[in-house]
């Protein structure tokens, strides 16, 4: 037995196809009718609506690449606009710094000047009193001197005429 079924594999040929081969060929090419027919289009269905979603998704990311740009320039060109319009509001702001320190010093200067004149007015007017109210006591304070130099009582109405003369010559004095 042995002998003969090595015999009858010995008279097969193995490249010619027998029963199963060609069986499982024909079944092959069901299966494969089947997939292209019901599997394959459904799969080709959904690769097509991936690759629309993904071709969509590209070129929503494109358009906002594009916005962010267009964004990132505005806002450039607006915080530039802003530092040019910092820029001038610290200018004219340093400019009526200035003219206001500028009219408080004049204004400083003439409060000054408006004091000074008044210091000197008072001094003035102080001054003139003083001086009047020394002349006025002057005939007394003649009279006072004239008895200590002399030691003798004097008598101012007999003595009148030179305690005036006294008094204007004190009077020419004071007055230089």
């Amino acid at each position: 037995m042995l002998l003969a079924s090595s015999s009858s594999s010995s008279n097969s040929n193995f490249l010619i196809p027998n029963g199963t081969f060609v069986f499982e060929l024909v079944m092959f090419v069901i299966v494969l009718g089947v997939v292209a027919k019901f599997i394959l289009p459904s799969l080709q269905k959904a690769m097509n609506d991936r690759e629309s979603t993904i071709r969509a998704s590209l070129a929503a990311g494109d358009e906002g690449r594009i916005e962010a740009d267009r964004l990132a320039r505005e806002r450039a060109s607006v915080l530039e606009a802003a530092h040019a319009e910092a820029r001038t509001i610290i200018e004219a702001a340093s400019r009526e710094v200035e003219r206001l320190r500028e009219d408080a010093q004049a204004r400083g200067q003439l409060e000054f000047e408006r004091e000074l004149e008044f210091a000197r007015a008072a001094i003035s007017s102080e001054s003139s009193a003083l001086r009047e109210e020394t002349i006025a006591k002057l005939d007394e304070i003649v009279v006072s001197a004239a008895e200590r130099v002399i030691g003798v009582d004097v008598d101012p109405s007999r003595h009148r005429e030179a305690i005036a003369g006294a008094i204007r010559l004190a009077s020419g004095e004071a007055t230089q």
